[in-house]
């Protein structure tokens, strides 16, 4: 079991209540007299964030999902200065998302993605794995991932709550990730199984099309990708070893190309704060 899947576990125990609490205590003393409070959805969404902000000003709180996110935060934003950062997921392609002026998302799907979208970036990233023995192409691994990513955007569209982890587990093994194989293991794993015919799942990539540049950025999630190159190292490397290298690599400059990071310095500048390094 990797680091994510630990704490995905650890995650699903955690409730909107628990976490209020919890920032109850940990947050609400002297220590933190001047801090804005920062959501993040998880543990690695932590990390990332953790090395653009400046630390003496933010206290970062993993919520365990964005579900939990957008529960509290109407709450807290009532009690001091609350700042949360959301995956953008499907926004770009249908998906409804909480709209609040303290709640902005992603460029792209998740940060991951949104890292990898930048092509200086991917190919610094690139570089480092083949110096690591792992010469992968990630537009291939990109491809072999759409339909299960459009299967997703169905499940979001519709709110089918189908479980995607017999499948997800699949993704760093088997050789194809086509229709059949990923109806197959919902359809006979997943208690809230919904039958999501061939002919729906085109109807739905049809009907949501996006025009926008990297496409495939916005439809992809970054723990997908990381598994299907794991696939393709041939076990060389694992998920752990590909987000610890991508967290390595980021930089501040990197991060100021993207929108979030223009988002962020306005929402700052409207709440008198400084939290975003410069």
């Amino acid at each position: 079991m990797n680091r994510r899947d630990v704490f995905y576990n650890l995650e699903r125990r955690v409730t909107p209540t628990r976490l209020l609490n919890s920032i109850a205590q940990s947050f609400n003393n002297p220590m933190n007299d001047g801090k804005t409070l920062v959501l993040v959805e998880g543990y690695g969404d932590y990390r990332y964030y953790k090395k653009m902000l400046i630390e003496k000003s933010v206290f970062i709180q993993s919520t365990s999902g964005c579900d939990n996110m957008n529960a509290i935060l109407p709450i807290l934003v009532k009690q001091q200065i609350c700042l949360a950062i959301q995956d953008a997921d499907f926004l770009k392609m249908g998906q409804q998302k909480m709209v609040s002026a303290n709640m902005l998302y992603t460029d792209y799907h998740d940060y991951e993605m949104s890292a990898l979208a930048d092509d200086d970036f991917r190919k610094r990233y690139l570089e480092v794995l083949k110096d690591n023995g792992c010469d992968v192409d990630i537009n291939i691994a990109l491809t072999e991932l759409y339909t299960l990513s459009y299967y997703k955007l169905c499940n979001e569209l519709h709110n089918f709550r189908t479980d995607f982890e017999p499948v997800n587990k699949l993704i760093c093994k088997v050789e194809k990730l086509d229709y059949n194989m990923i109806h197959g293991h919902i359809g006979c794993n997943s208690n809230g199984f919904h039958d999501i015919t061939f002919g729906f799942l085109n109807g739905i990539i049809r009907s949501c099309p996006i025009d926008e540049d990297k496409k495939e950025y916005h439809l992809v999630n970054g723990h997908d990708l990381f598994n299907r190159l794991c696939f393709h190292s041939g076990g060389v490397v694992d998920e752990d070893f590909l987000r610890d290298k991508l967290l390595e690599l980021s930089e501040l400059s990197d991060f100021m190309k993207m929108n979030l990071y223009t988002l962020i310095v306005d929402w700052q500048n409207q709440n008198c704060v400084s939290i975003v390094l410069s």
